[in-house]
């Protein structure tokens, strides 16, 4: 009887581990790598449009307007 519970309890154990590591593998990576791309976007959206000019004369060579 002894040998059927403990194999229940490491049954029990290894499907709690797996469902824990899958959680702290979102809430550690996932969810970070989101806000971090949220923020890049919300930052280049901030941007002003880059203006090329000839060093020079400065006359206007183009616009690289920002998505």
């Amino acid at each position: 009887m002894a040998l059927k519970l403990t194999s229940f309890a490491l049954t029990v154990y290894r499907l709690f581990f797996k469902f824990y590591s899958t959680v702290l593998l979102t809430v550690c990576l996932f969810i970070p790598c989101v806000t971090l791309c949220v923020e890049l976007l919300s930052y280049q959206v901030s941007l002003p449009d880059a203006k090329h000019t000839c060093p020079s004369c400065k006359t206007l060579l183009g616009v690289y307007k920002r998505l």
